[in-house]
C-alpha cells in the first residue's frame, strides 16, 4: 500500500539540496521562502515556502555591460503539501534534472580559447567575453 502522507518542509529541503548540483547556494527571504542555487555557475533555482516548490532554469540578463541579473526561467511550480512525499520527491528529481539538462544545453564552446561556457559568458556562439576583449578589441 502506498504512503499518501504528504513530505514535511524540512524534508523536502534535504531532498532538493541532494539533487541540486554542487555547489548549492541557500538564501532565506524575508516572506520564509527558501530559495536554493545548485551549480557554478547556477544551473537550477529551487525556491520552497510553505506549500509551492518550483524549479527553474538558470539564466542572466545584463542591465548594462557590467550588471548581470539573475533571471530565472521557470519550468515547474507545484503545491507539495498536496502530493504524497513519494511523488513529490519523484517531482522534484525529474524537473532538477530536466532544468539542469536545459541548462548545460545552452553552454558553448569559445573558438577562440575551447573552453565551454554559459552563454551569459558568451558574445556570441562563438567567442566569449575573454577572447573578444583579448583578440576582438571588445571593450565592455
Amino acid at each position: 500500500m502506498q504512503d499518501l502522507t504528504s513530505i514535511t518542509h524540512e524534508t523536502l529541503l534535504l531532498e532538493v539540496r541532494k539533487q541540486l548540483p554542487h555547489p548549492v547556494d541557500t538564501e532565506s527571504q524575508l516572506d520564509g521562502t527558501i530559495v536554493l542555487t545548485g551549480g557554478k555557475p547556477g544551473e537550477v533555482i529551487v525556491r520552497v515556502n510553505d506549500d509551492e516548490v518550483s524549479i527553474a532554469v538558470f539564466a542572466i540578463r545584463w542591465d548594462g555591460p557590467h550588471t548581470p541579473v539573475v533571471n530565472p526561467r521557470e519550468l515547474a511550480k507545484f503545491n507539495w503539501k498536496l502530493l504524497p512525499a513519494s511523488q513529490t520527491i519523484e517531482a522534484v528529481q525529474g524537473f532538477i534534472s530536466s532544468a539542469v539538462q536545459l541548462r548545460r544545453a545552452e553552454y558553448r564552446q569559445c573558438e577562440k580559447c575551447g573552453e565551454t561556457k554559459p552563454p551569459e559568458w558568451m558574445l556570441d556562439k562563438w567567442v566569449c567575453h575573454s577572447c573578444a576583449e583579448q583578440h576582438l578589441g571588445v571593450t565592455y
